[in-house]
């Protein structure tokens, strides 16, 4: 696959799933279980997956991007189509976030965030707007300082009620790198609002410059940039 992939000229790919979906739950959960995405209902078989995935697509010379952190396994609905879509389950140190510490080891450089929400760890803010999600347990829990990408912002019906430019601006304040959406008629409301708020903040700013230079750091580190 990965070959395949990069003879494409393509060298990212979104993917693999991580998320560990219960056996009590299986295809009610509509956004991994029921559309047959995941690799079981066992962290430590799932993990092995993974790392594999990431491993293997590396070989190829395709980065890969462990998705959708914390987890989507637990929930019912999906989160392109149908908004309120909460996690009452998950934890900080649940066992079943293993499979993205595993893909990360396994070399990784991006992470997808979800849009869920989870009540046992910021139950004010979807895990994409979650500073405890990406701040918390991304950067300081897995010690992950790669690429940290949100989940489709464009056209989801989770974030439907949210203006695209708090979209962007949430996500990125919370810590997050790129933005992911499949709308593209929103990017310039998104940009303006950067730019505006990076020109009236010095501290936005500066964390702007922080998500620059981890994607350009991936960038180099995948052979498509080169520096003096």
């Amino acid at each position: 696959m990965g070959e395949d992939l990069h003879a494409a000229s393509v060298d990212l790919d979104l993917a693999p799933v991580a998320d560990v979906v219960p056996a009590s739950v299986g295809t009610a959960n509509m956004p991994i279980g029921a559309l047959h995405r995941g690799y079981g209902s066992d962290p430590s078989s799932v993990g092995q997956h993974v790392a594999a995935f990431v491993s293997g697509m590396g070989q190829a010379g395709v980065a890969t991007a462990v998705k959708h952190f914390p987890g989507l396994g637990k929930v019912r609905g999906n989160t392109d189509f149908s908004a309120g879509v909460v996690d009452r389950v998950t934890t900080r140190d649940d066992p079943d976030l293993a499979p993205f510490g595993a893909g990360i080891e396994a070399g990784a450089g991006f992470l997808m965030v979800s849009l869920a929400t989870y009540s046992k760890i910021d139950p004010d803010n979807r895990a994409v707007f979650s500073e405890p999600v990406i701040d918390g347990m991304v950067r300081k829990d897995l010690g992950f300082d790669g690429v940290v990408l949100s989940d489709d912002l464009g056209a989801a019906a989770e974030v439907e009620a949210v203006p695209p430019a708090q979209r962007a601006l949430r996500f990125l304040r919370a810590g997050g790198d790129v933005i992911v959406t499949v709308e593209a008629s929103i990017l310039p409301a998104m940009t303006q609002a950067v730019i505006a708020a990076a020109k009236s903040s010095r501290s936005f700013r500066s964390a702007i410059d922080q998500h620059v230079l981890r994607v350009l750091t991936a960038k180099r580190a995948m052979g498509l940039l080169t520096c003096p």
